[in-house]
Formats: structure tokens, C-alpha cells, sequence
């Protein structure tokens, strides 16, 4: 028998699903709390890359309604997080809080901000901060004569790591969030969402189709070129960091949101300690470029080992960005890759 807080969890559970948090109603927000020039400027961009037709794009209440924000005589919260000028007041949970600590293990922090308004701005706010509080690398190109000062992250990986938290994250819950953390050594951009149903972390690696858990926010994010539609964020990200030449971005999942952590420059060099002999084996025998099957693996490195704990050996390096896998089903090959691994 379903106890009283059981039934209150299915209606709960049923009226979210009948309608989003981001298309409900917000009766205390009104035309003046929006940002007219976001409005308009969203309304440009769509007209100059044809990314959507308004009826009437001089009409402020009709542009809203063209994507979905004015319903039932009132704004949704989608209009708040798209356009307002101080969501956080109605609804704190929309801010993005960002800290950068001295080390790794946290302790004091040396910046840290609170960042909330339109959408937008949002993203290019934090995008300033993580900026700000990453200092420039060094290298030597070959051939070259003179260092070449580099980011120690890719823009475009950080531009998108902060597009995909802000649009698939959850914002019902005034418990829920986004946080940007910078250590030394890494960034993670954490937020409160959750894959769709059935996906883990490894399918963020391959082509898949774009989910959106808040489709009129991400509606708004395309429109003005932050985002597309077929979801290939994750694999921009991964790109990014590979032409960068710094290890793979990670993701992790538990019950409390998603996060994606991306590595700098500094951290390089794979950590020689999470390798076991079977995987040393193999890295002391590829050469960047060399690449082997999970049945190969299995025959001459992983003899006796079953073929979970043999493709899951392969995995653990795919993560560690010493392999990169190129194919599919029975073709499937892992690459080695310039990645700097010491024995």
C-alpha cells in the first residue's frame, strides 16, 4: 500500500511531467524585470542566422510568446532565467556560484563569485572568471624559437562545459545548482541535472541525440549560437582539449548532478599509479599512433583475465586520454596518443 508521502512523490513526479518547471507560470515576474536588450538581441541573432522567424520581432510580448514564455496571460520561468535581470531574486537557485582555491585539496579560496542574470551573461561571466583565475602556459612548439603562451584550457571546451550545465540542468529545486570550481590543476563545472534515463558517462563520448531537460531555455541558447541541436557539445569538448593537447575532459554522475571536470596543461602526464602491470605492459609497447583491439588486448596482455575486466582495463585508459577509440561494434580500435605516460 502506498503511504500518504508516497502519493504526494507519483503526483509530484506526474505534474512535472505534464509540465516542465521552465513552462510554468511565474506570477510575480513581469515584462519590466526582463532585459529588454537580451530580448532584442536574441531577436537578432535569430534574423541574422536565420535560426528562427518571429510573427512580429518589434512586439516584446509577442516575441515571448513565439518562444514559449508567455502562456496563460502570465511569464514563465523560462523567460526569468532567459531574460531577467535579477532571477535570483525569485528564484535563488539559478545562480551560478564560482570559487577558485590555492590548492587541490581546497582550503582558501583566493576568488569566488556569485553570478546571476540573463542567461546570457551568465555564461560569459563565468567564462571571465574561470579565465581570470587560469594562468597562461608556456610551450615551446618544435622547430620554434620562441614560447608560445597558451590558456590553460581551450575557450571553446570551457564555453561549452558551461552551455551544457546551464541548459540541462535542473532548476525545479531550490536545493539544485551549478558551481564552478578551479584548483590548479583542473576546472570542474558541476550542475544539478541528470543523464536521460538508461544513458551513463561513456555515451557523453559518442555521437548521441540532443536531450534537453529544459527545451525552451536550450531553444534560446541555439538561437543566440551557444548551443546546437544534435548533440554534439560533449564531443566539441573532447575535441577542443585533444587539438589543445591536454588530457580528456571527464564526466561523473551520482545522485546529486553531473560533473565535468577538464585538466590543464600542468597535469599532462598521465599519474603512472593508476596503471596495473597488464595496462603498463601495453603502454610500454604502443607508440603514439599504434593502435589495438579489445581482442588483441585481451590475447597478449590480459591472458586469463576475463573479458569485463579486459575492456574495462581499455576503458580506464580511454579516460586517462593514453587511447582513443575509433570505430564501432567489431572494428572498434584503440589509439595511442601523444599523452606522456612514464614508466
Amino acid at each position: 500500500k502506498a503511504t500518504g508521502d508516497d502519493l504526494q512523490r507519483m503526483l509530484q513526479d506526474r505534474s512535472v511531467e505534464v509540465e516542465r518547471w521552465e513552462r510554468r507560470g511565474s506570477p510575480v515576474l513581469s515584462v519590466e524585470d526582463l532585459d529588454a536588450e537580451e530580448v532584442q538581441r536574441t531577436v537578432q541573432e535569430a534574423l541574422r542566422a536565420n535560426r528562427f522567424q518571429f510573427r512580429n520581432a518589434e512586439d516584446t510580448e509577442a516575441v515571448l510568446t513565439d518562444l514559449g514564455m508567455w502562456t496563460r496571460g502570465m511569464l514563465t520561468h523560462a523567460a526569468d532565467v532567459c531574460f531577467g535581470k535579477r532571477p535570483a531574486i525569485r528564484n535563488p537557485q539559478v545562480r551560478v556560484r564560482a570559487f577558485a582555491f590555492e590548492s587541490d585539496k581546497g582550503g582558501n579560496y583566493v576568488d569566488q563569485a556569485d553570478i546571476s542574470g540573463p542567461i546570457a551573461q551568465v555564461i560569459e561571466q563565468t567564462h571571465g572568471f574561470i579565465s581570470r583565475n587560469s594562468p597562461l602556459t608556456a610551450r615551446f612548439l618544435p622547430g620554434a624559437l620562441k614560447r608560445e603562451d597558451a590558456p590553460a584550457y581551450p575557450s571553446d571546451a570551457i564555453r561549452e562545459g558551461l552551455v551544457n550545465a546551464l541548459a540541462h540542468r535542473d532548476y525545479a529545486a531550490f536545493s539544485s545548482g551549478a558551481t564552478v570550481t578551479l584548483y590548479p590543476d583542473r576546472v570542474e563545472i558541476w550542475n544539478s541535472g541528470r543523464l536521460p534515463q538508461g544513458w551513463k558517462e561513456d555515451r557523453l563520448r559518442r555521437n548521441h541525440p540532443s536531450l534537453p531537460a529544459n527545451p525552451d531555455i536550450a531553444h534560446v541558447l541555439f538561437i543566440r549560437g551557444f548551443m546546437e541541436r544534435i548533440g554534439r557539445g560533449t564531443l566539441k569538448i573532447i575535441e577542443a582539449c585533444r587539438t589543445a593537447g591536454i588530457p580528456a575532459p571527464k564526466w561523473s554522475v551520482d545522485s546529486d548532478g553531473i560533473t565535468l571536470a577538464l585538466y590543464s596543461r600542468a597535469s599532462g602526464e598521465a599519474p603512472q599509479e593508476r596503471t596495473n602491470e597488464r595496462q603498463k605492459r601495453l603502454l610500454e609497447t604502443l607508440q603514439p599512433g599504434d593502435s589495438i583491439s579489445a581482442g588483441e588486448y585481451a590475447e597478449k596482455y590480459a591472458e586469463g583475465v576475463v573479458e569485463r575486466q579486459a575492456r574495462r582495463d581499455l576503458r580506464d585508459l580511454e579516460d586517462a586520454d593514453l587511447l582513443r577509440r575509433e570505430g564501432k561494434g567489431k572494428a572498434t580500435l584503440y589509439v595511442r596518443t601523444q599523452r606522456t605516460w612514464k614508466p
